[in-house]
């Protein structure tokens, strides 16, 4: 019995002495350097700098401006087009709810990112400055090249007249 006793008391100092050792190796203690078996773990990058409050303005490709300003502009048309490609996604009335995306009303010369209520992707928000001609045109020939994270998933029109068509009507959609 004296014997289990002191071998329980044995088996505990042990079992304590190999968890304090453990211990030991996993948190080294402050003020001496521990010795190391392994490389040290590279040190955390420092924090990246702020992005600038705006982004460069993508500059559309001369052909689509230069097809864009040489194009007669068909309001009419445009207002057809933008009903069939655009309508089930925007609203185009003063003070009109943003639906799957903004509300388009006043969009030509507005500043990017700025529809009330909407939440528009990080990079759009980033852009800065307004709409142009030229960048809505851009913008609706392929949205995902002019803004590869814009949450916009239409095709684009590839069509320049029917873009045109469609910013001549965007223009008719302001006070």
């Amino acid at each position: 019995m004296v014997r289990d006793v002191i071998g329980s008391i044995l088996f505990t100092i042990a079992v304590l002495a190999f968890v304090n050792f453990v211990g030991d190796m996993a948190v080294p203690k402050r003020g001496a350097p521990q010795p190391m078996a392994v490389e040290p773990a590279p040190m955390p990058k420092p924090a990246p700098e702020p992005v600038a409050k705006t982004l460069p303005t993508p500059t559309p490709p001369p052909t689509q401006v230069a097809a864009a300003n040489t194009l007669t502009d068909d309001t009419a048309k445009g207002k057809s087009i933008f009903r069939k490609k655009c309508m089930s996604c925007h609203t185009i009335d003063k003070g009109g709810k943003n639906r799957t995306g903004p509300n388009l009303w006043g969009v030509v010369g507005r500043p990017k990112g700025s529809a009330e209520n909407f939440r528009y992707s990080t990079t759009m928000k980033l852009f800065g400055g307004v709409w142009s001609e030229a960048e809505i045109s851009s913008f609706i020939a392929g949205p995902r090249s002019f803004v590869p994270d814009t949450k916009m998933t239409f095709a684009g029109l590839k069509n320049a007249k029917d873009r045109a068509d469609v910013l001549a009507y965007l223009k008719t959609l302001a006070d």
